[in-house]
């Protein structure tokens, strides 16, 4: 399997080749899954782009407006109401992140398109109110913030360690503006590990008030979410906490989607 960078200068098409920001398209194979890249750009913007499809749900399938579809099973750890409630609009991820669903199992990581990512870093986390972290999340979101200072990915692949058909982490790579990188390794079930530009390591808390929503596109049903990233208290040489700046974890990843197997199209 080849999942491709997505290159915004070939207009959203699929390309093997060098992206106008330099990083080209790798395949990190772990047992014929391949690694998934992300371009160095700002992430898609759905309210700025054309109109938004979003899926509804029909029988056992999340269904686009193409008919298209993605199966309720293959979310099925992601803590959200797909009853009558469901709103694609506005999914409140509470106890489970997207990647729980989409990662940790090769067979449904087999079924990614694409994934992009990047980490915005905040100020000292006591400086926000619960307010201000929420209204900068959906200003995230929905429309997306431009912060010259940001993390852009650069790659994202399995670590190598598998049990079975579980993948036990995934590792993504990024890069600012002004050349310093930040490595961030999710350990499904353990830990977030955060690696900064100096190599200094940082265990890190997944939030668990993410918030997320789901749209279409022509081949792919998206699931963008974001996160807040809390580094663990850190002490100097002399015992005294360092004050850690909050990181906000923006992730917009395509599943492939298909014509389920019952679909029959008849003409008479």
């Amino acid at each position: 399997m080849q999942v491709r960078t997505k290159d915004k200068s070939c207009k959203g098409r699929s390309s093997n080749r060098i992206s106008r920001h330099g990083i080209s398209t790798m395949k990190i194979m772990l047992g014929g899954l391949a690694s998934l890249i992300a371009s160095a750009s700002l992430l898609p913007t759905p309210v700025k782009s054309k109109p938004l499809s979003y899926p509804k749900i029909r029988g056992d399938y999340l269904v686009c407006g193409n008919n298209q579809t993605v199966p309720l099973e293959y979310f099925r750890f992601l803590w959200t109401d797909f009853g009558k409630s469901f709103n694609p609009r506005s999914l409140s991820l509470t106890n489970h992140p997207w990647d729980l669903n989409t990662l940790k199992y090769k067979e449904s990581a087999s079924r990614l398109k694409f994934i992009e990512s990047e980490i915005i870093v905040g100020k000292e986390a006591s400086k926000y109110d619960r307010e201000t972290i929420d209204r900068l999340k959906k200003k995230m979101l929905y429309e997306g913030i431009s912060v010259p200072t940001s993390y852009k990915s650069t790659s994202i692949s399995p670590s190598g360690k598998t049990l079975h058909e579980s993948i036990w982490s995934w590792i993504y790579k990024f890069r600012n503006q002004q050349g310093k990188t930040l490595r961030l390794e999710r350990i499904f079930g353990s830990y977030t590990q955060v690696t900064d530009n100096s190599n200094q390591k940082f265990e890190a808390e997944l939030s668990t008030r993410q918030i997320g929503m789901m749209y279409c596109t022509s081949n792919a049903l998206h699931i963008r979410s974001v996160s807040e990233l809390k580094l663990k208290g850190i002490q100097n040489e002399y015992g005294e906490s360092i004050r850690l700046p909050l990181m906000f974890w923006l992730v917009d990843a395509a599943v492939k989607t298909k014509r389920p197997s019952s679909y029959n199209k008849y003409d008479f």
